[in-house]
């Protein structure tokens, strides 16, 4: 049933947004448990398509001023790559 409320153009992007992440989730999943390469290599394309529609997104709703980002100086970017570089 129609309720007659539209989406602004901001719920619309957040919840493609999310959808999105969503997507990017199963077919991660769907990469990670198929056995056959077939399979594999159309999910990784899948996949990699979906994060470049979220990263569209993203980037719309950051210029649009939705989504702020905080933007780390090179002291927070070195203590992050020191803090996750023994996991590789």
């Amino acid at each position: 049933m129609f309720s007659g409320k539209t989406l602004t153009e901001k719920e619309l992007v957040l919840d493609l947004m999310a959808s999105e992440e969503h997507l990017t989730s199963s077919y991660n999943n769907g990469v990670i448990d198929s056995s056959c390469p077939v399979l594999r290599e159309v999910l990784s394309g899948c996949l990699l398509k979906a994060h470049n529609i979220q990263y569209s997104l993203f980037d719309l709703s950051e210029r649009k001023g939705w989504n702020k980002v905080h933007l780390a100086n090179n002291r927070e970017v070195v203590g992050i790559v020191e803090k996750y570089s023994n996991f590789i």
